[in-house]
């Protein structure tokens, strides 16, 4: 009971976020937040580490296929919100680890800035760092996959017909 009750709050908030939140203003708060998203990138100078510079590229690839997520959406949204809702959840979550890429440079930026004050946290302020490049590594990569699952997941499913479950 508790995954179906799990899954039907996912399912709820998602369709919630690209419904009421991205279609009804045609992403426009989700664009914003890419351009602050880009403008941290750019002017604050993390990629100086082999992990920082991991995070930055894939970072980057992420907010790419968010953009193209949401321009779907706000395009689909209007004709067909069902096939839009069939697949929130992906949106759901790639929107989730943008943000969590964002927060993971800033903590990354902290921790490279902090190094060369506090030598004696460097142990600790380099495995924050270890952390940021799990993330780039592991989390960030699957950006491509949800957008693609986004937007050609369902085509399958919304050619089904009612005969073809009997």
């Amino acid at each position: 009971r508790i995954s179906q009750i799990y899954e039907g709050t996912n399912g709820i908030q998602a369709n919630d976020l690209v419904g009421r939140k991205v279609a009804r203003d045609k992403g426009r708060e989700v664009y914003n937040l890419v351009d602050e998203i880009i403008i941290f990138i750019d002017a604050s100078s993390i990629a100086r580490s082999e992990h920082t510079l991991i995070l930055c590229k894939n970072l980057k690839i992420a907010i790419k296929e968010l953009t193209r997520s949401t321009d779907w959406i706000a395009k689909t949204f209007i004709e067909n919100p069902d096939y839009v809702s069939g697949s929130a959840v992906h949106y759901l979550k790639l929107l989730g680890i943008v943000a969590g890429g964002w927060l993971m440079g800033k903590a990354a930026m902290a921790a490279e800035q902090n190094k060369d004050k506090n030598p004696t946290k460097v142990t600790f302020l380099n495995s924050k760092l270890l952390s940021c490049r799990f993330f780039a590594d592991h989390c960030l990569v699957e950006a491509p996959m949800l957008s693609e699952l986004l937007i050609n997941g369902d085509a399958a499913l919304n050619l089904l017909e009612e005969s073809h479950l009997k």
